[in-house]
């Protein structure tokens, strides 16, 4: 990958060629690897000639495509740590493009793809696993009790089903015209998943994890604790005790809010799979 000014000392030769010819091996080799499209616009009289770069934003993927390897990378060029969970680390990824998108939102994508959060948080870029209720080190998170004594209100939506019964994911090898399918669960709904996959492990990762979240997505609930409560987590599982049955259990916790006004009071959103 070219440097910044390596890059700007190209565009300004390749501005003042008069023809494409002049766009010589030299000048694209700095970044021919990244180069989705290029277009030299000529004009008569003394307006300027004009070019049009569109460039490939993708991350130099390490020799092994693991999860823990491609993370740690971009976290080393943030100046971050990196926090991965142990059943995430070895998951192998063929190729991944990171296409005119962040590091944050390339490796929300790749979460997604995995059921699993990315987020900056303490120094690290921490990449877990969700519904493990583990840290990003393995440990196991706490369980706080909740007992309906501590609740000043919330709001639930409890299906009983998740909203597909079955996902679909596309996977392709690179440079093959031939497109293979895989699927997760065998009721309907169905939800086809848009984006097509190297390899037919990745596909296949990708239809459990929307499959997962679907299942999820079957039971949601919202409270609002009379007080405060700083052993809630994010990621980490509560246990509700003393309502009605069909709220009553552990819950994956999804957000916690702290809100200080004229006293500090805790609020947090949980989903559960309710399906069956």
């Amino acid at each position: 990958m070219c440097a910044p000014e390596d890059f700007e000392t190209s565009v300004r030769s390749i501005r003042s060629a008069r023809t494409r010819s002049q766009l010589h091996s030299g000048q694209a080799a700095l970044f021919k690897d990244r180069l989705v499209n290029l277009v030299l616009t000529g004009q008569v009289g003394q307006k300027s000639d004009t070019v049009q770069i569109t460039l490939d934003n993708r991350i130099e993927l390490p020799e092994v495509g693991a999860v823990l390897d491609i993370v740690t990378k971009i976290a080393g060029k943030n100046g971050l740590k990196t926090a991965v969970s142990e059943s995430l680390k070895s998951h192998f990824y063929g190729y991944l493009a990171q296409t005119a998108e962040s590091d944050l939102n390339f490796l929300t994508r790749l979460a997604r793809d995995l059921d699993a959060t990315a987020k900056p948080a303490g120094g690290a870029l921490v990449f877990v696993k969700r519904g493990e209720g583990k840290a990003a080190d393995g440990s196991e998170l706490p369980v706080p009790v909740i007992d309906i004594s501590q609740i000043s209100r919330g709001n639930w939506k409890v299906t009983g089903r998740g909203k597909y019964g079955r996902t679909v994911a596309e996977w392709s090898e690179l440079g093959a015209a031939k497109v293979n399918q895989v699927s997760a669960g065998d009721k309907d709904p169905l939800l086809q998943l848009r984006h097509r996959h190297a390899s037919q492990a990745e596909a296949q990762r990708a239809a459990d994890s929307a499959l997962q979240r679907s299942k999820r997505a079957s039971g949601k609930i919202s409270i609002q604790l009379a007080g405060f409560n700083g052993d809630l987590l994010a990621e980490g599982f509560v246990d509700l005790k003393g309502i009605h049955p069909a709220l009553s259990g552990q819950w994956l916790v999804s957000q916690v809010t702290h809100r200080l006004g004229g006293t500090l009071i805790t609020s947090f959103d949980a989903e559960r799979d309710n399906d069956g």
